[in-house]
């Protein structure tokens, strides 16, 4: 059994810029140990219902097989957005190499509002619906029933990466975080791979396929996926109570909730230009001043 320690990296986010890819790609490495489990999102202590992993037995579980001469890392895409993550990392690793994806946050926020749905946690349908829903939301209004944290429901906070580099900074300096724009990837994904390579030190994996994992899903049965998100009123009042005992008994009636809404591949709808022209204006701000800290042109995310 390897020694106890706490992983070498984190990819840390953020959501629907990468990360699973990444995930996948580091955890074929040779000299990498990523474990099974994604996302157990451990030093999130602010997303309680979301955390997989809620003991230090338990993640340190998640590395009993781990080759003790290979760097060890771990992926939970909250950890960037968590108000709690880099601090609790920071605690028990100040040495730790962190691995920031960004996206442009209008493409990002549309794919996250997609994949929530997926995920049954959003049950309004429409992302321009869903958008303008925010300031309700925040004031605990229209959630869903199976969203297990509201927070995941404010698209714009999400997406406001200056905030969250910053909140980053505060405990590890800027040369324990790789900054990696998900535009470069997808130009160039070779390159952005030798470069996270170089930057954790490991050996080159001469990769030459780069497949995109996690890509856009929409309900198969949209008309089964809203009965289970807005159900009658009798079925919602009694579904909490039945989920407690489904767990107490290992039953798991909310995964078996999941399984019933299948999903396919889907191309979304283009988005307004009224709305995109929205949004942009919303995020310009937040990209100018991530300019301005990463010392390069994000021109790619203006129209």
């Amino acid at each position: 059994m390897a020694p106890i320690r706490f992983p070498d990296f984190y990819i840390i986010g953020a959501p629907k810029a990468g990360t699973t890819a990444f995930y996948r790609y580091l955890g074929e490495h040779p000299a990498v140990f990523m474990p099974d489990l994604k996302e157990p999102h451990f030093f999130a202590r602010d997303f309680w219902n979301y955390r997989q992993i809620k003991t230090q037995k338990a993640y340190f579980d998640l590395f009993r097989d781990a080759d003790e001469t290979k760097m060890w890392g771990e992926s939970s895409v909250w950890y960037l957005y968590s108000s709690a993550a880099a601090c609790e990392i920071a605690k028990v690793r100040p040495d730790a190499k962190l691995i920031v994806l960004l996206r442009n946050p209008v493409e990002a926020a549309e794919a996250m509002h997609a994949q929530q749905i997926v995920g049954l946690s959003e049950d309004i349908y429409s992302f321009e619906e869903a958008w303008r829903a925010q300031p309700d939301r925040a004031a605990g209004r229209r959630l869903p029933m199976h969203c297990p944290q509201p927070i995941m429901l404010q698209y714009g906070s999400m997406f406001s990466y200056m905030a969250q580099i910053v909140r980053v900074l505060r405990y590890f300096p800027f040369e324990q975080l790789k900054i990696v724009i998900y535009e470069d990837f997808v130009r160039d994904p070779k390159r952005v791979y030798d470069e996270i390579q170089d930057y954790l030190g490991i050996p080159k994996q001469h990769k030459t396929s780069f497949e995109f994992v996690n890509v856009s899903q929409a309900p198969r049965d949209l008309k089964l996926h809203r009965f289970i998100t807005k159900p009658p009123r009798l079925i919602r009042f009694l579904y909490r109570p039945l989920l407690f005992l489904s767990q107490a008994f290992g039953l798991h009636l909310g995964v078996l909730v999941h399984r019933l809404t299948r999903v396919r591949a889907a191309k979304r709808k283009p988005m307004s230009v009224t709305l995109r022209k929205e949004l942009e204006e919303y995020f310009e701000a937040d990209i100018a001043g991530l300019e301005k800290v990463l010392g390069r042109s994000l021109d790619d995310w203006r129209s």
